[in-house]
């Protein structure tokens, strides 16, 4: 805060949060994306600080920062506000952050099912799921 308003949360400030000495003692980080902050607390710079180090004793992650995306005529559901190379960069077995063999809870953007749109060290349609899902058309229940 900085004469008596508060500074609006955002992507840069987290990240910056992230690379404090604070947050190289964070061991649980859960952020939950909703109202006035929704658009952008968590994304391709808070992402960035993780896969290049930050919070080096990180144990569990649950970020649900989930968005909405149009591709043409479709909507995608449970979209990433990053770029979702970015968090599998972070999220790799391979990383130099090591941020995958340390996490001992990792839930990325759940679905209705409480299931990560991620799942570490794993690969397959379903364990990647980053790009979100195609929104099914409602029933028209109106016929005439």
């Amino acid at each position: 805060c900085s004469n008596s308003t508060i500074d609006p949360l955002t992507d840069e400030a987290m990240a910056a949060m992230l690379r404090s000495p604070a947050g190289r003692k964070l061991r649980w980080l859960w952020v939950d994306i909703s109202g006035p902050f929704k658009d952008g607390v968590f994304g391709d710079a808070s992402w960035t600080a993780l896969a290049e180090g930050a919070c080096p004793e990180l144990e569990l992650l649950w970020i649900n920062a989930p968005s909405i995306r149009k591709d043409g005529d479709e909507t995608w559901l449970g979209t990433t506000l990053s770029d979702p190379s970015i968090i599998r960069r972070a999220l790799s077995p391979g990383s130099s952050s090591q941020l995958a063999q340390r996490l001992k809870l990792c839930m990325v953007n759940p679905d209705k099912k409480i299931a990560s749109r991620y799942v570490l060290n794993e690969s397959g349609k379903k364990a990647d799921r980053l790009k979100g899902e195609k929104m099914k058309p409602m029933p028209d229940f109106f016929e005439y």
